[in-house]
């Protein structure tokens, strides 16, 4: 799992700075809002790949960072507070944490590095067409399923069966 966050927080990072990139040549700051849950090695490694991606603090980049050390009742007002320091784009390790963000702000861009239901939550009109200012890597919800077993069939022509299991974390 850790292995996993690890991969997907970098991939945040590639994808972030793919798109801060088009600000690289004009030489100007970007200011860059991170909401996470706590500081430690999944945070370290998005801080390096962003540097990774010549991104550096101080020198084109200000990363303002707050944590919610697991409290989700502080989501809403520490996204208030980066909000109100005019970011760039507004960074989310799930997209439950971007749901605030999104419900703030129609213009900075929002991504979040793993989705579960991006779709159920609001967050965007659809994976295919988001139509928002929010993006960001999503990993299922019910839109995914029939897509998934359509490719599951066609990776597997004989099959006949599938079984599933689903786990709820908030149960």
């Amino acid at each position: 799992m850790t292995k996993r966050r690890s991969l997907l927080r970098a991939s945040a990072a590639t994808w972030l700075g793919a798109w801060l990139a088009i600000a690289k040549g004009q030489n100007v700051i970007r200011r860059l809002a991170f909401l996470g849950i706590s500081a430690g090695p999944n945070f370290d490694l998005f801080r390096s790949r962003l540097g990774e991606l010549g991104w550096v603090e101080q020198r084109n980049l200000v990363l303002d960072v707050r944590f919610t050390h697991g409290d989700g009742a502080r989501f809403a007002p520490l996204t208030a507070e980066l909000l109100a320091l005019r970011p760039d784009v507004f960074v989310a390790p799930r997209d439950t944490m971007a749901i605030p963000a999104a419900a703030s702000t129609a213009t900075v861009p929002i991504v979040f590095a793993v989705g579960l239901d991006p779709v159920g939550y609001g967050l965007v009109k659809s994976l295919a067409q988001p139509g928002r200012n929010v993006t960001g890597f999503s990993f299922g919800g019910p839109e995914l399923g029939p897509k998934q077993l359509s490719l599951l069939k066609e990776a597997v022509p004989g099959l006949r069966v599938v079984g599933v299991l689903v786990g709820n974390r908030d149960r």
